[in-house]
C-alpha cells in the first residue's frame, strides 16, 4: 500500500509524525441557506411576539391606572373627611 503525505499542511506533517491532525477551522466558512422567502419567517415571528408584549404591557398599565385611579380618589376622600 503506497501512503503519500502532503509535506506542506499541519495535517500532512502530522500524518507522517504518527498522529491525529488538529481540526482546522475552513478559512472561508459558507452558511447555507434556504433560498428565497423560506428564511424570513423567523423575523416575522421575533416581531409578531415582540408587538404581543407590548400591548400586554400597555393593557397592564391601563389597567394599574384605572385601578389606582378609583382608589385613590376614595383614599383622598378619607382623608379629606372631616371627623370631630
Amino acid at each position: 500500500m503506497l501512503v503519500v503525505y502532503e509535506t506542506s499542511s499541519p495535517a500532512g506533517q502530522a500524518a507522517r509524525e504518527g498522529r491525529q491532525p488538529a481540526r482546522e477551522r475552513p478559512e472561508e466558512a459558507t452558511i447555507v441557506t434556504r433560498p428565497g422567502r423560506a428564511r424570513s419567517g423567523q423575523a416575522m415571528v421575533e416581531y409578531v411576539i415582540t408587538a404581543g408584549m407590548l400591548i400586554l404591557c400597555v393593557a397592564i398599565l391601563a389597567v394599574f391606572l384605572y385601578t389606582f385611579n378609583q382608589y385613590g380618589d376614595r383614599v383622598f376622600e378619607l382623608v379629606a373627611d372631616d371627623w370631630p
